[in-house]
């Protein structure tokens, strides 16, 4: 009977020892399985986590290129300004320059046309009939001529004034290409800054304290902070996306206008080189009035002069270049050619008819014929011989022609 309970208690104890054995190989079983459970998690959190932050990094990466992109392009475009304001600038000088030059012409021609004026009122006062109607000619001539140089000068005086107009408009547009330019600058440079900070945001930074945590849960909840941290990055870095490309439009607008101005100072350029010519024509008119208005006078002059020494009405005159008189060859040569310093006339001077006379009014004349101080008779009045080096027969009358 004692050893039956004896017995009885041996069992009940190995039951409880093996209960406990078998709860604990669960407790071990379950403990394991939670450990697998916590890792998987947290293997997955760590991908999930540096994908996310990978992606959030490349976005903002993307970004900075852009917003570069966009900075290199508001370089170009605002040394494109740069150069378009230096030459409207350029275009502005010389159309004030050509503005001047043809006020200028304009007076001159005005000036041409009262001398023309003058000389047609002296021409038509000379008695001699045949001179007076060549003079008369040369002075519609030369009243023609000044008419012209003044339509010239209008011309040139119009259009320089409008090619100053769309100097100051170029001036306008490329400062303003300019300002554009900077303000594209300055949005390229917050885009980049904005995609540095979303490439440098605390999702990777926080990709360690995934490892680190001690549960999956923890893990779980530390991807959770990077996923929003890694979204906060990615939504920066579309803002910078946003605002490089608003970037790159501006800059590639301040392009346009770039080229836009270049092309309007281009075209001023054009019209300045129209201005020019019209103001070289205007200046040519001028000339040409001059010209025959100094033949004119000179005919005019010569006629008074000569009336009753030249009964046939046959002068030497500036067109001519030669006359026959009194039996010897008239030719003439101008002291701007040769000005003669080595001349000795005393009292040198030149008379209103352009011929160079000594202080006693007598004409100068070269001649191989006579001796110097010879007084002879030309058809432009009484000279006298200080020169030589003309061929034999030949009176050649010294001018200001």
């Amino acid at each position: 009977m004692r050893h039956s309970k004896e017995l009885t208690k041996s069992r009940k104890n190995r039951g409880i020892i093996v209960t406990i054995i078998f709860l604990c190989i669960v407790v071990v079983i379950f403990g394991s399985f939670i450990v697998i459970q916590e890792t998987h998690l947290k293997a997955e959190a760590l991908t999930t986590a540096t994908a996310k932050a990978k992606t959030a990094a490349e976005a903002a990466n993307q970004a900075k290129v852009q917003a570069q992109t966009a900075i290199n392009t508001a370089a170009r475009a605002k040394a494109k300004a740069e150069i378009a304001e230096k030459v409207a600038e350029k275009a502005k000088a010389k159309a004030k320059t050509t503005t001047k030059a043809a006020a200028k012409a304009k007076v001159k021609a005005e000036a041409a046309k009262k001398k023309a004026a003058n000389v047609k009122a002296k021409a038509q006062s000379v008695e001699e009939s045949e001179a007076k109607s060549e003079a008369i000619v040369q002075a519609e001539v030369a009243a023609k001529a000044a008419e012209k140089a003044k339509a010239h000068a209008k011309v040139a005086t119009e259009t320089a004034a409008k090619s100053e107009k769309q100097v100051e408009s170029v001036v306008k547009a490329a400062a303003k290409a300019k300002a554009h330019a900077q303000a594209t600058t300055m949005a390229a440079n917050k885009a980049k800054a904005a995609a540095k900070i979303a490439s440098e945001t605390e999702a990777q930074i926080t990709i360690e304290t995934v490892s680190n945590a001690k549960t999956g849960t923890e893990a779980q909840i530390k991807v959770q902070a990077i996923t929003e941290a890694a979204d906060k990055a990615k939504a920066k870095a579309k803002a910078a996306t946003e605002a490089a490309t608003e970037t790159k439009t501006k800059a590639q607008a301040t392009e346009k206008a770039t080229t836009e101005t270049e092309s309007v100072a281009q075209a001023t350029t054009k019209t300045m080189t129209k201005v020019e010519v019209a103001v070289l024509a205007s200046k040519k008119a001028i000339t040409q009035t001059k010209i025959a208005a100094k033949e004119a006078d000179i005919q005019a002059n010569s006629v008074k002069v000569n009336v009753s020494s030249s009964p046939s009405g046959s002068v030497l005159t500036y067109s001519s270049g030669v006359n026959y008189y009194n039996g010897h060859k008239e030719t003439w040569y101008s002291e701007k050619v040769l000005p003669g310093n080595g001349l000795n006339i005393p009292g040198r001077h030149t008379d209103e008819a352009g011929l160079v006379r000594d202080g006693n009014g007598y004409i100068c004349v070269a001649s191989s014929d006579y001796p110097k101080g010879t007084v002879v008779e030309t058809s432009l009045g009484t000279g006298k011989v200080y020169d030589s080096g003309c061929a034999s027969g030949v009176i050649d009358i010294y001018t200001n022609w």
